[in-house]
């Protein structure tokens, strides 16, 4: 008599956890792109990092995961030789945006090696915006706001060994357009048969 191994999903077992760690482009990344080749030549420098993202996914059955997810992007702008009756100098600009939110993800195809998932990411975006200007009339000077934020998403996951592996997601909405990364799965002793 020949014994098969047993079959193991990919993630979503009951009580399994992938964590994924990755970079993304947002909305911002593409318009701040399109702006900075005009701004270069008006004394305008614009830099900006990649949609930095950390989520946890909890398996709360086989198809359905929860978890909080976390990004977080900055805009640095340089404006040189800023000039008002006051003030003549080189003033920077920093602005940051930390979304917070939280995933429900249904995952529709698993084997071994490939979870593939839907869904989305309600939760609020915090910007802030500070500046070395000096100058309370500095048209980039605002408070900090909070705005909500919901996101569609679909995803892969490939683990290359049993708990590390890759993943790739494309979405629509905040904070990220597409993103991937590194994901490390921890498995339940709960979820082994």
């Amino acid at each position: 008599m020949v014994c098969k191994p047993e079959k193991i999903l990919a993630q979503d077992q009951k009580n399994d956890v992938a964590i994924n760690a990755g970079v993304g482009g947002s909305a911002i990344y593409l318009l701040i792109g399109f702006y900075d080749v005009s701004a270069t030549t008006t004394g305008i420098n614009i830099s900006y990092s990649p949609a930095y993202s950390l989520t946890a996914d909890y398996g709360l059955t086989n198809q359905f995961s929860i978890g909080p997810a976390m990004g977080y992007q900055i805009v640095t702008i340089t404006y040189n030789n800023y000039d008002n009756l006051l003030i003549r100098k080189s003033i920077v600009q920093n602005i940051s945006r930390l979304n917070i939110g939280i995933r429900l993800l249904y995952h529709f195809f698993t084997n071994s090696r490939i979870d593939i998932y839907t869904g989305g990411r309600p939760g609020f975006s915090h910007w802030s915006n500070t500046n070395n200007s000096g100058d309370p009339s500095f048209v980039g000077s605002t408070s900090p706001f909070n705005l909500p934020s919901i996101q569609w998403l679909l995803g892969i996951r490939a683990y290359l060994i049993d708990n590390l592996g890759l993943h790739l997601e494309g979405a629509l909405g905040t904070p990220y357009f597409i993103e991937g990364g590194i994901t490390l799965r921890f498995r339940s002793t709960k979820s082994v048969k």
